[in-house]
């Protein structure tokens, strides 16, 4: 039994340790401890995922950057999260310029596609990711965390709630 380093739980473990690796003081994830094999694990990760309904290209990304913000990348995160709002986007007016992440929020935002709250959020995504990718220091926990928060918001309001109000409707006019 350990405790996990990220929330501080209880973690029940089974493991084969042939070498008789001393762990006790090990932070991070057994399982990528060279010599160590973790055959059970109670409970099991937290396996991330994209909103339901969101393509698969935008949600390989966005599980990407979750994975890269669990492993406390926070660089890669903020990176991937940057380009999967990118690639989301794209998707909605691909008639803007190839990147040009700026025109097309603000195309989306004319088009009531997204609210103008979520336009200003965005563009502050933008602007953010923008600097963990060109910029000399390294993107924070703070700023991938709320980059993520964002971009979750992003691909509810663009692919999950509009895919729930067409069901909703199918059904009304279903009669159930």
């Amino acid at each position: 039994m350990y405790v996990c380093p990220r929330c501080s739980g209880p973690v029940l473990l089974r493991i084969f340790n042939p070498n008789r690796h001393d762990f006790s003081s090990r932070m991070g994830d057994l399982r990528e401890l060279s010599g160590i094999y973790v055959d059970w694990i109670e409970p099991p990760p937290k396996t991330p995922a994209a909103p339901p309904y969101t393509p698969e290209a935008v949600a390989e990304y966005y599980v990407e950057a979750c994975d890269s913000l669990h492993r406390q990348k926070w660089t890669s995160a903020a990176s991937m999260l940057r380009k999967c709002m990118e690639v989301a986007l794209r998707e909605f007016a691909p008639d803007v310029e190839a990147w040009k992440l700026e025109k097309r929020i603000d195309k989306l935002a004319a088009e009531h596609r997204i609210t103008p709250a979520l336009k200003d959020w965005a563009h502050e995504l933008r602007l953010d990711g923008n600097e963990a990718l060109h910029d000399t220091v390294p993107a924070t926990e703070e700023l991938a965390t709320r980059m993520e928060r964002l971009t979750h918001f992003l691909l509810l309001y663009l692919y999950t709630l509009p895919k729930q109000v067409e069901l909703a409707r199918e059904e009304r006019e279903n009669g159930n």
